[in-house]
């Protein structure tokens, strides 16, 4: 069994902060994750992947739980665990 399909019956959640293409090496950890998540997908797990950016939230960097918005990507943490059925 690969790595990959070991996540199959667990909910994955990647997140990523500002600036990342601005980065000399992050652009290249964000496709090798890509690949990454693919794999897990391909063996029936689940991956959700959400660009803070994207979603509204900007401002953070590669230490997101340290940021000064952490509370509010906490927020977004928790409403993904509880829409899994991993948290009440």
């Amino acid at each position: 069994m690969s790595r990959a399909a070991q996540l199959k019956h667990t909910p994955v959640l990647a997140i990523y902060g500002d600036f990342i293409e601005r980065d000399a090496r992050w652009p290249k950890m964000k496709e090798i994750g890509s690949r990454y998540y693919d794999a897990v997908r391909a063996a029936g797990g689940t991956v959700d992947v959400v660009d803070l950016p994207k979603a509204g939230i900007h401002g953070n960097s590669h230490m997101i739980m340290m940021d000064k918005n952490s509370d509010e990507v906490a927020g977004l943490i928790q409403k993904w665990l509880t829409d899994k059925g991993l948290y009440r």
